[in-house]
């Protein structure tokens, strides 16, 4: 792809994958390279990210996500379960951190987050 951005040009490759061992996991990995040229700098952006899905039932899903961004040294990470409790109505649960990996050890937290969503469809 290729393309303008903010008084710019960004210039992107991608590739996406998909791994399906069973109705059950999947495994779908991503890396994206981009070369921008903006008034103020250049730079590249590269982000490896690794996407697992369990679907245990047909009403219930567990996503994780897991992403590397090698211009910031930062490494995200979500986990999401989606429960389907009544046809149209939703419980979900999300987790998610983010954390800096230029120090030595263990990567720092930089930010976490806990979200919990109903829903409920009504018919009338």
């Amino acid at each position: 792809q290729q393309g303008s951005l903010y008084n710019g040009t960004r210039t992107q490759a991608s590739y996406s994958g998909y791994l399906g061992f069973n109705s059950h996991l999947a495994i779908e990995p991503s890396l994206t390279l981009a070369w921008v040229d903006l008034p103020w700098g250049t730079f590249t952006a590269r982000v490896l990210t690794m996407r697992t899905v369990v679907t245990p039932t047909a009403r219930m899903v567990l996503s994780n996500l897991v992403q590397f961004n090698a211009a910031s040294q930062t490494l995200s990470s979500s986990v999401r379960l989606r429960w389907e409790y009544t046809p149209g109505s939703e419980f979900f649960v999300v987790y998610s951190d983010g954390r800096s990996t230029l120090g030595t050890g263990m990567p720092e937290l930089l930010n976490r987050s806990l979200a919990v969503k109903v829903t409920k469809l009504l018919r009338f």
